[in-house]
């Protein structure tokens, strides 16, 4: 079953060859949670049909935007792969490996490994089957990942079929072609490079050479997309996909050569950190742009994080990792999901809660966070064309540390629509209507990078902005948003200066129902006053949830109308 690199006569990823390790997670009570969720991926995988991937299908998103359809008959497989091989390996049963023999060759089926959503109106053929983009790089980094782990064991048709289409679609492709992932400043850079570089590595390490300038570019302009801060201001969720493939390629090249191919320094340590920073408790999370307000971590690059850069690396408490260690990322991506089995260390875990006292101004995101006994409050400044953008400048989140109160809604459904720059503005979570900022004038905030905030001061009690850019109004002379902090009190002063007259509205979001007791609003553990004895207007939409189907979630609109320059509030926990 072990398989050496010819080229260095090293073993890949070597903790898939410990046979002790293998066992412990077999037999160990501490992974017991993770070996029931891998027997629910595998009853769900096997009891849901594996359904054909047919040309309707693969339409519907093309004529209508809509993701859903053909996704959900996409992922299945991928989730029947990650189960039937995480099962062979765990209790080595012949049924299991059968499932995963069948499972691949439906997989290598497919006339193209891309998603609709990303090939846009490419029609050609060739093209189509040997597009890299996403999802098509990361299938060809897990057929060659599972290939070089168990290719003794499969039947001789059916390794030779994973080696034909990995190497027409991702190693030759590649070679031969340039994707836009390749300039792109963001996850997707890091994802595709990643996942390209270990195919190669895995498939064709003769050939990496050939492309390593490539990769190593790829990954670079991965890191661009960070300041010296370590934010990721795609969100939290972006940061586990793309640092996490960005993790395992190093850790692969590592083992391949006997050093990183981009040697890690100050930033990326900062990078490593970000996802402690934007823990709010457990599984909740500072939900700035496109991620969840719950979003839990991956314990497999915790913990090789930790490995990496010590005891700064936060190892969280239990509850802020998956539960659903196979099924709880709806992509079922196999490179998280080997890598949380092997890479998790249980007896690291601390039993105790984690909660640090501080405040943070990451000033190249300009996020300000400030965490004590009562609260945890996060703000942001930045601009209004980042990564997966929402208009959000100047938007808050106020939580206990067990939900948040005042909400930042993360993302939505995501639809063809969704992306395109004429309609993403339409959705509330991506407008400034569905965050925690004033309209002025009627005026919601814009897109683009020069709507962005000024910071005037920050400190540990304070922070001061002008918001009043974001409009691109030029009514709007300033809008000073001021945030002073004690105990258990939240202060937030207004200002907003206006060439004709001063008519707006404060408007504060929340997933909770909020519940008016003359002008003064509770939502859970936070009651609102506000200076002026105003008593808002409450409204509510649904939006449609990301990543489940058809349900929604009702967001609450708390809606403070005045015609004077300044309005104040208190936020008493």
């Amino acid at each position: 079953m072990l398989t050496k690199d010819t080229s260095t006569g090293k073993t890949l990823f070597r903790e898939c060859f410990d046979k002790k390790l293998w066992e412990k997670i077999r037999t160990d009570k501490a992974y017991e949670s993770f070996r029931n969720n891998l027997d629910d991926a595998w009853t769900l995988s096997t009891q849901k049909p594996i359904m054909p991937l047919t040309f309707d299908l693969f339409m519907i998103c093309q004529n209508t935007g809509s993701r859903w359809e053909y996704e959900q008959a996409y992922f299945i497989r991928r989730l029947a792969l990650n189960s039937s091989f995480m099962c062979f390996m765990i209790y080595g049963d012949e049924k299991y490996l059968k499932r995963l023999e069948n499972v691949i060759m439906l997989i290598c089926d497919e006339y193209t490994w891309a998603l609709p959503c990303h090939v846009g109106d490419e029609t050609d053929c060739e093209k189509l089957s040997t597009y890299i983009e996403l999802f098509a790089a990361e299938t060809g980094h897990a057929l060659s990942e599972i290939l070089y782990i168990l290719g003794d064991k499969f039947d001789k048709r059916v390794s030779s079929r994973i080696r034909y289409e990995v190497n027409r679609r991702i190693i030759h492709s590649f070679l031969n072609n340039t994707f836009r992932f390749e300039e792109m400043k963001l996850n997707w850079a890091a994802v595709c490079g990643g996942s390209v570089g270990m195919t190669y590595i895995y498939m064709a390490p003769e050939k990496f050479p050939l492309v390593k300038e490539r990769i190593k570019a790829s990954l670079m302009n991965y890191l661009e997309c960070f300041g010296d801060d370590g934010v990721s201001r795609e969100g939290l969720g972006y940061w586990v996909y793309g640092f996490g493939y960005y993790l395992y390629f190093e850790e692969l090249y590592k083992d391949f050569s006997g050093g990183y191919l981009i040697p890690p320094g100050k930033k990326h340590k900062e990078i490593a950190m970000f996802f402690q920073r934007a823990n709010i408790g457990g599984d909740l999370m500072i939900s700035f742009s496109d991620t969840g307000i719950h979003n839990a971590l991956y314990p497999g690059m915790i913990f090789k994080l930790h490995d990496i850069y010590g005891d700064d690396i936060h190892i969280l408490p239990k509850d802020a990792y998956t539960k659903k260690i196979v099924t709880g990322d709806n992509c079922y991506r196999f490179a998280h999901c080997i890598r949380n089995f092997l890479w998790y260390k249980p007896e690291k875990i601390p039993k105790d809660g984690f909660y640090v006292k501080e405040t943070l101004f990451l000033k190249d995101a300009q996020w300000y966070i400030k965490r004590n006994d009562n609260y945890v409050f996060a703000t942001k400044g930045g601009n209004n064309d980042e990564p997966h953008n929402h208009n959000d400048v100047g938007s808050f989140i106020i939580s206990d540390g067990r939900e948040q109160l005042l909400a930042d809604i993360g993302k939505g459904k995501y639809t063809q629509q969704y992306f395109d720059s004429k309609t993403r503005y339409q959705y509330l979570c991506c407008s400034s209507r569905g965050h925690s900022v004033p309209i002025i004038n009627g005026h919601e905030q814009v897109e683009g990078k020069e709507c962005s905030a000024k910071i005037l001061e920050h400190s540990d009690d304070r922070i001061v902005m002008d918001i009043a850019a974001a409009y691109n109004n030029e009514d709007i002379i300033s809008a000073i948003r001021r945030f002073d902090f004690s105990d258990s009190t939240i202060r937030l002063t207004d200002q907003i200066s206006l060439k004709n007259g001063t008519q707006w509205i404060d408007r504060l979001v929340s997933t909770i129902e909020p519940e008016l007791d003359g002008n003064v609003v509770k939502i859970g553990g936070i009651s609102i006053y506000n200076n002026l004895n105003i008593t808002p207007e409450v409204s509510s939409e649904d939006i449609d949830v990301h990543g489940v189907g058809n349900k929604q979630r009702r967001i609450y609109l708390i809606d403070y109308k005045t015609e004077l320059q300044n309005m104040g509030f208190e936020f008493r926990l």
